[in-house]
């Protein structure tokens, strides 16, 4: 039976190619399927510049602190003089000041010099430096009409405010000679002068 032994044969070797056919999907994958798009990089956009850092705002400048009560300049003057005026001191309050200030030649004749406030306070007693005593002193030219002098029993003393833009000139007389007190203070000037001459 040749004829059945063909067809025996045809439809084995269909059977392997189908059985092939199956086994070359399953490993390879179905060829038909279409390959995915490649995804493009993004695309990067321009450059942004960089922000530049924000600083925090400046601080007002310090604003100096003011001086200390008592506090002295270099000049030996009180470091503050108020501008502003001020009743005259009473004499407790000339007792407290314990500080002198600097006016020249006040230490030879015998005077105590000391400020409070805009106000000056010179006091003359006991023996100068040549053997003097005090006797009397008298205001004359700048002196303002705040200017009081007093001189009794071998004291004398002088008590005026210390004015910018003004001066104030006193003559103050010992047994023994004399000596012209100077307090200036221009207009220009940051601080005043005081001193004795002659």
């Amino acid at each position: 039976m040749p004829h059945h032994t063909n067809l025996t044969a045809i439809l084995g070797a269909l059977a392997a190619a189908s059985l092939l056919a199956g086994c070359s999907r399953s490993s390879g994958g179905d060829s038909s399927q279409p390959e995915p798009a490649p995804v493009a990089p993004a695309k990067a956009g321009p450059a942004q510049p960089a922000q530049p850092a924000k600083q925090a705002p400046a601080a007002p400048p310090a604003t100096p602190a003011p001086a200390s009560p008592g506090a002295m300049g270099p000049d030996g003057l009180p470091a503050e003089i108020p501008a502003t005026r001020s009743p005259v001191p009473t004499v407790a309050e000339w007792a407290a000041v314990t500080r002198e200030i600097s006016v020249r030649r006040s230490s030879p004749l015998g005077c105590e010099t000391k400020m409070l406030r805009e106000w000056l306070r010179v006091s003359c007693r006991g023996k100068n430096d040549v053997g003097g005593t005090p006797l009397a002193v008298k205001a004359l030219g700048g002196c303002t009409s705040d200017t009081y002098t007093f001189g009794s029993g071998g004291i004398t003393s002088l008590v005026t405010p210390i004015l910018r833009g003004r001066s104030c000139d006193a003559s103050f007389s010992w047994s023994h000679g004399g000596a012209l007190l100077n307090i200036k203070w221009p207009s220009g000037a940051p601080r005043p002068t005081i001193a004795f001459q002659g």
